[in-house]
C-alpha cells in the first residue's frame, strides 16, 4: 500500500508542479506580456516548492523526482514532422511571439525553466543536505537565519558507547524520518 500511495503522492506532486507552471505562463507570460516576472515567479515557485516539501516532512527523492519530472514535461515538444522543417517551426514560433508583443520568447521560456530547476536545486541542497564526518557521523545542516531552521529537527548528545568520553549526535525519530533519501551518504549505524 505504501507503494501505491507514494505513486499517488508523486503523481499529484508533479501535476501540481506542472499546472502551476504552465498556468503561471499563460496569464503572466502571455497575457500579461511580461516575461521577466514570469521567470522570477516560477524561481520562486521552485524555492516554495523544496521547501513545502521539506516542511512537510516528504521523501527528498519524491520532491525531487516531481520537480524533475515537471520541468521535462514543461519542455516544449519539437516541431511535427512532415509539416515543418525546424528552422520554419522555430520562425513560426518567434513570429506568434512577436504578434503577442513578447520579445526573445522561446530564450525567456527556457531561462524560465532554467531557474526553476537551479532554485529547485539550491533549495534541495541547502534543506535536504547533510554533513558527514569521516567516523560516520551525520550532523544536520543548520545554518543559522536559513530556511534549514524552520523544521523541528533535533539532535540531542549521548555519551560514546566506547566509553571514550566523546559525545556523539543522536537525531530524534521525527528527524531520522526526515531524512529519508539522504541516508545512504552516511554509514549505516550510526545514528
Amino acid at each position: 500500500m505504501s507503494v501505491v500511495w507514494l505513486i499517488a503522492k508523486f503523481a499529484f506532486y508533479t501535476f501540481i508542479l506542472k499546472v502551476l507552471f504552465a498556468q503561471t505562463f499563460n496569464f503572466i507570460f502571455i497575457l500579461a506580456k511580461r516575461p521577466s516576472v514570469w521567470i522570477g515567479l516560477v524561481a520562486l515557485l521552485g524555492l516554495a516548492n523544496m521547501a513545502l516539501a521539506y516542511a512537510l516532512s516528504w521523501d527528498p527523492r519524491l520532491a525531487g523526482s516531481a520537480t524533475l519530472t515537471a520541468v521535462i514535461l514543461s519542455i516544449p515538444p519539437p516541431s511535427p514532422k512532415g509539416l515543418l522543417s525546424k528552422t520554419e517551426f522555430r520562425a513560426a514560433v518567434d513570429e506568434a511571439n512577436q504578434e503577442w508583443g513578447i520579445t526573445h520568447g522561446r530564450l525567456k521560456h527556457r531561462l524560465g525553466l532554467i531557474a526553476f530547476a537551479v532554485f529547485s536545486l539550491a533549495a534541495y541542497v541547502l534543506l535536504f543536505s547533510e554533513t558527514c564526518t569521516s567516523s560516520g557521523e551525520c550532523l544536520e545542516r543548520a545554518g543559522s537565519g536559513s530556511l534549514a531552521s524552520i523544521s523541528p529537527r533535533t539532535q540531542e548528545r549521548e555519551p560514546s558507547p566506547d566509553g571514550d568520553g566523546r559525545e556523539r549526535f543522536r537525531r530524534s525519530r521525527k528527524s531520522r524520518r526526515a531524512n529519508v533519501g539522504t541516508r545512504h551518504f552516511c554509514q549505516r549505524g550510526h545514528d
